[in-house]
């Protein structure tokens, strides 16, 4: 079981030469870390699936101790660097699919899903009747999660096992939040940085 984050986007609408993801914010660590946490937090294992050429980006992981796997086609789609990061932990029972954009989770939130973890499910978090992250596939989805491919990461997998869907209510929209846009940062800090 574990965490399967996804981090090989470019973050394009984001504006930043190094990545989003290693932006600096107030406390000196980069945007990524403020994600990492509630994950780190729950005890399970994790993988970030990474873009080859993010070399800063993995300088950082690796003096962290945080595992993570370069995606060689990941600029062909979410789905591909999906595929290849479900390769690389065939072993787990489960993977909760995360974003790496997404500071405004907490351990509350994840264990919360995990507990609904089956293996013939897939466990989505909702809040205001929207669906959000992550998701958790059970070990019964790991053939088509192998296949996974283009930009859509697993939403074409939602859609087909639709019925195997267990939607977990939480009480918090952090689970729809992440940070595309500088503006969606700015609105991060003025909660978490504020005096």
């Amino acid at each position: 079981m574990g965490w399967l984050m996804l981090a090989a986007g470019q973050g394009a609408r984001f504006g930043y030469d190094a990545g989003k993801l290693m932006f600096p914010l107030p406390d000196g660590q980069p945007l990524v870390a403020h994600s990492l946490r509630p994950y780190l937090q729950t005890g399970e294992p994790i993988m970030l699936v990474v873009h080859p050429e993010h070399l800063l980006f993995q300088q950082w992981l690796n003096q962290q101790g945080i595992p993570f796997t370069c995606c060689p086609d990941a600029e062909s789609g979410m789905g591909h660097s999906l595929r290849w990061g479900i390769q690389k932990t065939a072993d787990w029972p489960w993977w909760g699919i995360a974003l790496a954009d997404m500071p405004w989770l907490d351990k509350q939130i994840l264990s919360q899903l995990a507990g609904s973890v089956r293996e013939d499910r897939i466990s989505v978090p909702v809040f205001g009747g929207l669906q959000g992250h992550p998701v958790i596939f059970g070990k019964q989805f790991a053939p088509q999660l192998m296949v996974s491919s283009g930009d859509k990461g697993a939403k074409n997998l939602l859609q087909t096992y639709a019925h195997c869907i267990e939607q977990v209510e939480i009480g918090s929209s952090a689970i729809l939040m992440d940070v595309d846009t500088p503006q969606a940062l700015e609105a991060y800090l003025r909660i978490h940085f504020s005096q």
